[in-house]
């Protein structure tokens, strides 16, 4: 199946790849690029990409508050996220 995501940072590609390659090693995955993603557990790939959004969420709360923009105006996760999230975590154990 095709990718139909669609970046809104031009040329941002090969950082995306690199950063995912990067979390892949840490879960003790090497060449993630060139393996069949079949291969590996839909869990396994999740946590890729879990923990890929949680650190682009990261370094765009950085750069909000680098930019002049303080603590309290970066808007919080919804309540109703929280709940769905603890409730997750709360099956998964």
């Amino acid at each position: 199946m095709a990718n139909r995501n669609k970046l809104l940072v031009p040329g941002v590609e090969d950082q995306l790849r690199k950063m995912k390659n990067e979390i892949a090693a840490e879960f003790g995955i090497e060449n993630y690029d060139s393996l069949d993603k079949g291969e590996l557990s839909a869990r396994t790939n999740g946590k890729i990409g879990g923990e890929m959004v949680r650190r682009l969420i990261e370094i765009g709360k950085k750069a909000l508050i680098e930019s002049g923009m303080n603590k309290a105006e970066v808007i919080p996760i919804k309540p109703e996220i929280r709940k769905v999230n603890n409730f997750q975590k709360r099956m998964n154990a």
